[in-house]
């Protein structure tokens, strides 16, 4: 799957299941759990081999992540793209 449409799937599922807030007693609740969604997401992201897709992919996610939030995000960018490249570190290490 290409990084766009596994972007795009992930957060329709994310936005029907959270409507703009994410719950407390989620696991993605909080500053901490952003940072994991993020990483999670960058875990998914390692699958597409392609280098500039995924560049373009991660970049554009922010916005997503922002409506996600309710214009509220608990990450700036910076923070979210650096968990997202965690993920893929990771992934990359096995």
């Amino acid at each position: 799957m290409e990084s766009r449409e596994y972007m795009d799937r992930l957060f329709r599922a994310a936005e029907s299941n959270y409507q703009n807030l994410i719950p407390a007693g989620c696991i993605y609740h909080g500053k901490e759990g952003h940072l994991r969604f993020a990483r999670e997401f960058g875990y998914g992201l390692a699958e597409d081999s392609d280098e500039v897709r995924r560049r373009d992919t991660i970049q554009s996610s922010y916005s997503r992540y922002v409506k996600l939030c309710g214009l509220k995000p608990l990450l700036d960018a910076k923070d979210w793209v650096s968990a997202i490249l965690a993920g893929i570190s990771r992934d990359m290490e096995r």
